[in-house]
């Protein structure tokens, strides 16, 4: 397990307890300054090591978020799904070009809507 210590001017404001595998991450304890526990992060991964999944549970174990990954054949991302209980709070799509660098994003908001679109372009000298 590793600690992190969070501190600001005013002094120690939170304090964060990983716990990992052999190769991840698994989870995640959040705690107030005084060292109430606030919530947890669990982890899951695939066999490329890829993270599929992570939610947030609050300290009576219900969840309070929920964010879900999808990856193309090439273990690219393609998808991210964020919920808030159990409505979706916002997703986004991932693109690629031919030599599998992001080419473009779009942000949808919970009504399927799109927010925000990126694209991106690469120069190399």
């Amino acid at each position: 397990m590793t600690e992190l210590k969070w501190y600001w001017t005013s002094g120690l404001t939170a304090i964060n307890k990983y716990t990992y595998d052999k190769m991840n991450m698994i989870e995640n304890k959040q705690f107030g300054a005084d060292g109430t526990f606030q919530n947890r992060w669990k982890h899951q991964y695939d066999e490329n090591n890829n993270l599929l999944e992570a939610i947030q549970y609050s300290a009576d174990s219900t969840v309070n978020y929920k964010i879900t990954y999808k990856y193309n054949v090439d273990k690219l991302l393609v998808e991210q799904t964020n919920n808030y209980g159990e409505s979706v709070q916002k997703s986004t799509t991932f693109k690629y070009n031919k030599k599998n660098l992001l080419s473009a994003k779009k942000e949808y908001t919970s009504g399927e809507r799109i927010s925000a679109i990126y694209r991106y372009q690469y120069e190399f000298y």
